[in-house]
């Protein structure tokens, strides 16, 4: 939110004929909640008849001053469990992807006008271009609003907590086909959260590791993890790279 916000009332029209009353849940402060959540992922994917189904194990954390890490735990072949992390570090002025697996990070300075966006307040609602508010619950504890975004092949459905810095405690994200069958429904939902800092090493860079541009290391992970690397993953290296040199030359 641009301004910290008190409990209120408000009518609003949605569509031509309906009314929602619309609550403003109280905010976060200026100083960010610090917390950490831990969260399942399901996804199904509908192929020829048929569901495939994959779970996954993140985690998300949030300090004071606006620096966030976003996880993924992944099994690899040989039975052991490595980390993925994207660590926004605010202080430092940089974003970095830790691949555990590789012993590899990509570092990506943050531009004044990134760092702008990171740390400013979210807006009344957790409300952005594009989403609509369907309703309002409580979900471990906390007041939060259930919000939608719509397009012509996918629907979106995120409970976002306006407390915590309108972080999603659950999410459910459709995909169509054209044919307007579905293709993939992921379900994320947040099984734990600590409330105050998080654990120092999760924002922790390793010395050790080799910087690498975006397109090494996914092609460096799709060898480690599938033993193999997909074409996908070499079409998209140049864009990936450009961006990566791009932003590492600019004036920040």
């Amino acid at each position: 939110m641009r301004r910290a916000l008190s409990f209120g009332l408000a009518t609003v029209a949605v569509g031509a004929t309906s009314f929602l009353t619309v609550r403003l849940l109280p905010s976060s402060p200026v100083s960010k909640p610090a917390f950490t959540a831990i969260l399942q992922e399901s996804t199904e994917e509908y192929v020829a008849g048929a569901v495939r189904q994959r779970e996954a194990k993140l985690f998300y954390a949030a300090r004071a001053d606006g620096s966030t890490v976003d996880g993924l735990i992944t099994p690899y072949p040989e039975g052991r469990e490595y980390t993925v992390r994207s660590v926004t570090l605010v202080p430092e002025r940089k974003y970095v992807v830790v691949i555990e697996a590789i012993e590899s990070v990509s570092t990506t300075p943050l531009s004044t006008k990134e760092l702008v966006t990171l740390t400013a307040p979210p807006g009344p609602n957790c409300v952005t271009k594009g989403t609509t508010v369907l309703g309002y619950e409580k979900l471990m504890g906390h007041d939060v609003v259930k919000l939608q975004r719509k397009g012509k092949f996918y629907n979106i459905e995120t409970w976002q907590a306006p407390a915590l810095h309108c972080f999603a405690l659950k999410s459910v994200k459709e995909v169509r086909n054209t044919d307007g069958s579905l293709n993939t429904r992921t379900i994320r939902t947040a099984v734990s959260l600590a409330l105050g800092d998080p654990a120092a090493e999760l924002f922790m860079i390793p010395t050790g590791y080799v910087e690498r541009p975006p397109s090494q290391m996914n092609i460096e992970e799709g060898r480690r993890l599938l033993g193999y690397v997909p074409q996908c993953l070499i079409d998209a290296a140049p864009k990936l790279d450009r961006n990566y040199y791009r932003s590492r030359s600019a004036p920040h």
